[in-house]
């Protein structure tokens, strides 16, 4: 997981630098350009997002799911292998505002907003938005579930 003291730019530099035993520090050029353009595509929307006066609910679920990407560390890689729609249960219990039955994981990773139904709301929006994009990168859609 990313340290919350740094800043985007740090996490990103710490990102694109690769260290292997007995080698310096290495950057990796391709990597850099895609994180470079994820980072400032992130700065445009958050930016859009803060000029507006009341924030919708598209922009909320938008920078939840920046958040879990860019400050809890989660990857699409990660949301990959759940293909027995976990990310969808998961949003069913934070849309339902209990813990349902059908809760993928252990306990420790319930982390419920009793106090503001709208934040949970924003998580689990931005698990379904999680869903429907592993969704999307699956080559045979039709055939899972």
């Amino acid at each position: 997981m990313a340290d919350e003291t740094m800043t985007l730019e740090e996490r990103v530099l710490a990102f694109m630098m690769m260290k292997l035993p007995g080698q310096l520090p290495m950057m990796h050029m391709g990597t850099s350009y895609l994180v470079n353009d994820l980072c400032a595509e992130i700065k445009r929307l958050e930016s859009a997002i803060a000029a507006r006066k009341v924030p919708d609910g598209i922009a909320l679920i938008a920078t939840e799911r920046s958040r879990q990407l860019m400050q809890e560390g989660w990857t699409i890689e990660h949301d990959d292998e759940h293909a027995g729609g976990e990310l969808a249960l998961a949003a069913a219990s934070y849309a339902s505002g209990e813990k349902l039955p059908s809760w993928p994981w252990g306990d420790n990773w319930w982390k419920p907003s009793r106090a503001n139904r709208i934040r949970e709301l924003q998580k689990a929006g931005a698990l379904i938005a999680a869903e429907i994009d592993r969704l999307l990168r699956k080559k045979d859609v039709c055939h899972e579930r």
